[in-house]
């Protein structure tokens, strides 16, 4: 009796201790991504592109801050999961690459989608002020799955569950983290014209609420695939 309740009780810790690493890896994961957005200077929110200079710029824009958001991201994440079998240095570069690349790719052929529907009879972007098409970060949600993919070929090396499941599962939730974060940071920029924020405090929210859900989304994915990691 006493050895079976002794048993017992090794088994209740080792679950304990296995949860608080597991609440601590989520924490640690979502406040890296939630603050790499947070500080970039990425328009998130939504921008109207007018012209084709106009355009050129935002893609730009999504590019140097991809590669901002990417290396912040990149090197937290790559703190979090440290471990002598996870290289740092492989994960911040194919993280940052794929902020870089992914979601300026992903605007331009949103941009592309929109000037192929564009209505008949109207000019295409010729900088007049009444004519407009609307490019905001929802619709640079595909660049989750560049980001998704690439950090899954590292990862499918350090997770149990090293299947297609889980690689379907990573791809997605970031995919769904960058489009339904991008959604809500459109919310929350449209609040700033009904005054309910300050311009920098609502723009700083909105960027925030992105690393928010694709923390949220990502972290929760991680945990669940239960990492074979030395968790901090």
């Amino acid at each position: 009796m006493f050895i079976h309740a002794q048993g017992a009780n090794i088994s209740m810790k080792e679950n304990n201790g296995h949860f608080v690493n597991q609440l601590l890896l989520f924490s640690k994961w979502l406040a890296v991504t939630t603050l790499g957005w947070a500080l970039s200077l990425l328009a998130v929110g939504g921008v109207n592109i007018h012209s084709q200079p106009e355009l050129q710029t935002l893609i730009a824009s999504y590019f140097f801050n991809g590669a901002l958001i990417g290396l912040i991201v990149g090197v937290g994440q790559a703190f979090i999961l440290k471990s002598q079998q996870v290289p740092w240095l492989k994960w911040t570069l194919v993280t940052l690459i794929a902020y870089a690349i992914g979601l300026p790719v992903s605007i331009w052929l949103a941009s592309s989608f929109a000037l192929w529907n564009w209505p008949a009879g109207l000019p295409k972007l010729t900088e007049n002020p009444g004519i407009f098409m609307s490019i905001s970060l929802s619709q640079a949600a595909l660049g989750g799955v560049i980001l998704g993919v690439g950090q899954w070929l590292i990862l499918r090396k350090h997770i149990v569950l090293a299947t297609r499941r889980g690689a379907l599962l990573w791809i997605l939730g970031n995919v769904c983290g960058l489009g339904v974060g991008g959604f809500l940071a459109t919310i929350l920029d449209s609040l700033i014209w009904l005054e309910y924020f300050s311009a920098p405090v609502g723009h700083i929210l909105a960027r925030a609420s992105v690393g928010v859900v694709l923390g949220l989304m990502t972290g929760i994915i991680l945990v669940r695939l239960r990492p074979a990691l030395l968790l901090a």
